[in-house]
């Protein structure tokens, strides 16, 4: 139930945001983010709050964690709206790296509380073969993955 009602709606509504030509509105930008300083260092980088714009299945109320460089390493929250009435909530932890020299998503986790079933998990961990067209070295895939550091549940 959790996979066809949640997890799939969630995957839907991303993938219909990409074909609709606007994968802008899920960006870790300006225009979907206030962002917002947070004093002192998390481990390995620096942290940023982050509060939506507007409540969207595809944005996350919560923080990302920065490297030195900008580069961005990791997204956490909580959804800043439910994808449907059976889920209460969905936290999400998403991790970035470097693969053939393009950030990208290397693992998301989700935990999402579902009336009546309770808690349900989900760890989905890419492995890309190409990315932008191009084929992606055998290096680069095996440095991406797994993650360096998986978050807890």
């Amino acid at each position: 139930y959790v996979r066809e009602h949640v997890i799939r709606v969630a995957l839907a509504r991303e993938a219909a945001a990409v074909k609709a030509g606007d994968p802008a509105r899920a960006a870790v930008s300006l225009d979907n983010y206030e962002f917002i300083a947070v004093p002192g260092q998390a481990d390995g980088g620096t942290t940023i709050g982050l509060t939506p714009r507007r409540r969207d299945v595809l944005l996350v109320s919560g923080s990302m964690l920065v490297d030195a460089s900008g580069d961005l390493l990791e997204i956490r929250g909580r959804l800043s709206r439910n994808p449907s009435f059976w889920t209460t909530s969905v936290d999400v932890v998403r991790r970035y790296a470097r693969v053939d020299g393009i950030r990208v998503a290397v693992a998301t986790d989700v935990v999402s509380s579902v009336r009546v079933a309770g808690p349900s998990r989900l760890r989905v961990v890419y492995d890309y073969e190409q990315i932008n067209g191009r084929e992606v070295s055998p290096e680069s895939r095996v440095a991406a993955w797994p993650p360096a550091a998986w978050p807890p549940y």
